[in-house]
């Protein structure tokens, strides 16, 4: 199964869609002055006493200097040691099963421990990745050992069978595999090591649909993330929407990808410019879409719920929401879905301060709490979802005549037996 977030510990949204909100230059704050994990220092930083962390980009406790600690270089059993002058192995492979200077034999099966820290695909630190160890143990059986990043991306297995295994970062549709070897008595430190445990930008295929106003592209190359432009809305970003328009009547070309971003446009309302609530005029074979080629709506609507089905990600932001709402209805409940795809467009601009509920934002924020700048007016409100949902921000949203209380500003919807549904009313 394809999954975009679960929600999101993926890269692509905890790590993501936090970075920009609403209509334009918009904003996230967690209402604080205090530091996070994220914050960076300078490897001239560092006092007497501490390292350079060059994952966290901050210093930390030297504890080189132990005796007992298998990570120190100054160490002569150290195995990773490059320096050891009985070490006939490659200087450079510090996994090398075969090091005669082991304190217990490699033929000797034992347990040992195995620590790191998680990251991203451009080293950043990833949280709440899922880690797992896969090898054979003493009885030659195979194992599985797993384990959650905490909230700075450390990880720790107690127990290790001894020998040459590998460790698996996955986070959403993104995962990462590495060899590593675990030697009985001794605790093996991925980071003392000089790299994390990283997912890899390439292990997952993304195409992403440009809009008017947020640029999900520029993000995604921020994070050293590859992907596609299949099209756009043709309005201010400079591709011709009938691009697009094939993608979305073309299913097998959509099942080639992983993840499609939708950014904030109005590509659906020239595929659909005849749209009365709850009834969508089908344009098939009659006359092309203004601009946006042979756009049946009907095929769009089901290439995209099937595409969900069969394990895709689907994320749309603000006056894109019409992808979610026309499309797969059950993911998000939207304001005034009645009125049609503009019905739900009714917020105001301003300061939105909302509740942060769920627990993988919280950690990355820091916060309980964020503020939420929306300098356009006209975004898309949703006021929920079903059960398989889940609300990431949550606040009152401003229109014309009072506010929509309790405004999902975030939701993730994970589609029974297939992929995920991510809407934000913000933008990237």
């Amino acid at each position: 199964m394809k999954v975009f977030g679960r929600i999101l510990t993926t890269v692509l949204v905890v790590s993501l869609m936090v970075f920009a909100l609403a209509c334009g230059d918009d904003d996230v704050s967690t209402g604080d002055g205090d530091s996070r994990p994220g914050d960076t220092q300078e490897e001239g930083d560092c006092a007497e006493d501490e390292v350079f962390n060059p994952v966290l980009e901050q210093c930390v406790s030297d504890d080189t200097s132990d005796p007992s600690d298998p990570s120190d270089p100054s160490d002569p059993s150290d195995p990773s040691d490059p320096s050891d002058p009985s070490d006939p192995s490659d200087p450079t492979d510090p996994t090398d099963p075969s090091e005669p200077t082991d304190p217990v034999d490699p033929g000797e099966c034992g347990m040992g421990q195995l620590q790191g820290q998680t990251c991203g695909t451009n080293e950043g630190i990833l949280i709440h990745a899922d880690v797992t160890v896969s090898g054979i143990d003493c009885d030659g059986e195979s194992f599985d050992l797993h384990t959650t990043s905490d909230e700075n991306g450390f990880f720790h297995f107690d127990e290790v069978p001894s020998g040459t295994h590998t460790v698996t970062v996955t986070s959403g549709s993104f995962s990462g595999s590495q060899p590593i070897t675990v030697t009985a008595g001794q605790t093996k430190d991925m980071f003392a090591a000089g790299k994390g445990a990283c997912i890899s930008a390439d292990s997952v295929d993304i195409a992403v649909v440009s809009g008017e106003y947020d640029d999900i592209g520029s993000l995604l190359d921020s994070l050293q993330i590859e992907y596609d432009t299949v099209g756009s809305d043709g309005i201010l970003s400079g591709f011709d929407t009938e691009d697009a328009a094939e993608f979305f009547m073309d299913l097998p070309r959509m099942q080639q990808y992983d993840i499609v971003f939708i950014a904030c446009g109005g590509l659906w309302d020239q595929f659909d410019s005849m749209d009365f609530g709850d009834f969508d005029f089908d344009f098939g074979g009659l006359f092309p879409v203004p601009g946006g080629g042979d756009a049946d709506i009907d095929t769009v609507k089901d290439n995209i719920r099937e595409f969900v089905a069969t394990g895709g990600s689907l994320y749309a932001s603000d006056q894109s929401q019409a992808f979610i709402q026309k499309s797969i209805p059950e993911a998000v409940e939207f304001y005034q879905e009645s009125q049609g795809s503009g019905g739900p467009r009714a917020g105001l601009s301003g300061s939105v301060t909302a509740d942060v509920l769920s627990n993988q934002m919280q950690a990355l924020l820091g916060s309980s709490t964020t503020e939420l700048e929306y300098n356009m007016g006209g975004w898309a409100i949703a006021t929920g979802g079903p059960a398989q949902a889940t609300v990431h921000f949550q606040g009152d949203a401003p229109i014309t005549d009072g506010t929509v209380s309790d405004a999902a500003l975030m939701v993730s919807y994970d589609y029974p037996g297939g992929g995920d549904v991510i809407f934000t009313s913000f933008h990237n």
